[in-house]
């Protein structure tokens, strides 16, 4: 995953926007997950449930980008636990 002016880049190409950066995950009280980006934009179909609660706009079906690949989540999952890891262990830079 590599950053680009606007978010990341997957090595699969796929890109999503990321206001400053910033990603983040949360767990829903029926057990799904959230991903974020910035401070108030979804990544849509990272999760593959994004859709039932979007509807700002109105994506038809063929105007939303495909859900991602399990291989897709992990790369997000690995670069999201090496921050994490990164900041725990206290590295700058």
């Amino acid at each position: 995953m590599e950053p680009t002016d606007k978010g990341y880049r997957l090595s699969s190409g796929r890109e999503f926007s990321a206001n400053g950066g910033l990603v983040s995950i949360a767990r829903n009280a029926d057990g799904t997950f959230r991903i974020r980006e910035g401070y108030d934009g979804m990544i849509l179909g990272a999760t593959g449930d994004d859709y039932d609660d979007y509807n700002e706009p109105d994506l038809d079906p063929g105007e939303r980008p495909a859900n991602w690949t399990s291989d897709e989540r992990r790369e997000l999952a690995d670069f999201m636990i090496a921050q994490w890891t990164a900041f725990k262990a206290g590295l700058k830079g």
